[in-house]
């Protein structure tokens, strides 16, 4: 199965962005992959490597990178990784600042939105492939937000989340919070999640979004 680093591999391969953002840096391995970036930023509060080449790491929460000055253009980011909290509410807060700075052609992944039980797809951390409730940024993206493309992609070994396609739309605190009241109540992983049986392969994502990106 491909893991969700050759899946972003072949991402930055095919679409050389110029900037790209991660949050959740740890030791380093995903934002290594930006070869093909002019600058690649990475957001942890404690990353367990130091900044080279073409990198700019930050040692802080996301909140309080977005909160102040980002030094970043609107329009600017071209693919992003969203990998830090593994609580639904801080993944979707990132994803609500990292479309301030996107353009039409952007492209959001988020990690660990297919849990392979639920055992660990809980809020309180666990040994292992501990997923958190991530899973649930998929359900409120594709109930509340019909601009955007989104695709549940079969990667090892807790899937990724592809979106792309953005608007002028943009989540407003209001609709962000009123998402997360909805949704954090929620405990139970749809058996589609743990199944994979909506996700696609890594192969047809790609396909599906380079003809997108073909037909604009």
């Amino acid at each position: 199965m491909v893991t969700r680093h050759e899946f972003l591999a072949k991402l930055h391969e095919l679409l050389r962005p110029s900037t790209y953002l991660e949050v959740g840096v740890q030791h380093g391995h995903s934002l290594a992959l930006a070869s093909y970036s002019n600058v690649a930023i990475g957001i942890d509060p404690n990353p367990l490597v130091t900044a080279s080449g073409n990198q700019v790491i930050f040692g802080e929460t996301s909140d309080h990178y977005f909160r102040n000055f980002p030094g970043l253009r609107p329009g600017q980011i071209d693919l992003a990784f969203i990998d830090g909290s593994h609580l639904f509410e801080d993944a979707l807060h990132d994803f609500a600042n990292i479309e301030q700075y996107c353009h039409p052609g952007s492209v959001v992944i988020f990690d660990d939105v297919l849990p392979y039980s639920q055992g660990i797809a809980g809020r309180e951390i666990t040994e292992g492939d501990w997923t958190g409730d991530v899973w649930k940024v998929t359900q409120i993206l594709m109930a509340r937000r019909g601009d955007l493309h989104v695709f549940e992609v079969d990667t090892s070994p807790t899937g990724t989340l592809l979106v792309y396609g953005f608007s002028n739309e943009k989540f407003s605190g209001h609709e962000l919070n009123d998402a997360i009241d909805a949704y954090l109540p929620l405990v139970e992983v749809p058996q589609g999640a743990i199944d994979r049986s909506y996700a696609v392969s890594p192969e047809k994502a790609i396909e599906e979004l380079m003809a997108w990106r073909a037909s604009q």
